[in-house]
């Protein structure tokens, strides 16, 4: 088995130092890419977190909401403010 690491590792190591170039424009579109969606999953889940510190205060005062009733509820409030952009 330690041997056939000895042989393993190395060839794994080598593997992941090739830089595959790509054009320019690929690149750039990518890199824009992966920029949008990581903003949009950040904010989906900044207000995912939001509305669940929220719904569970109101349950310890004593509220009855429930996670999805909300959710929906806030996505129909929302929806008007978005065309407001």
């Amino acid at each position: 088995m330690k041997a056939m690491t000895d042989v393993i590792v190395p060839m794994v190591v080598d593997l992941a130092e090739i830089k595959a170039p790509l054009p320019q424009g690929f690149v750039g579109f990518f890199n824009a890419f992966g920029s949008w969606l990581s903003r949009a999953l950040t904010a989906v889940g900044g207000w995912l977190f939001y509305g669940a510190l929220v719904l569970l205060f109101a349950n310890l005062l004593g509220g009855s909401a429930k996670l999805p009733s909300s959710w929906a509820r806030w996505r129909c409030m929302s929806f008007p403010a978005c065309w407001a952009c």
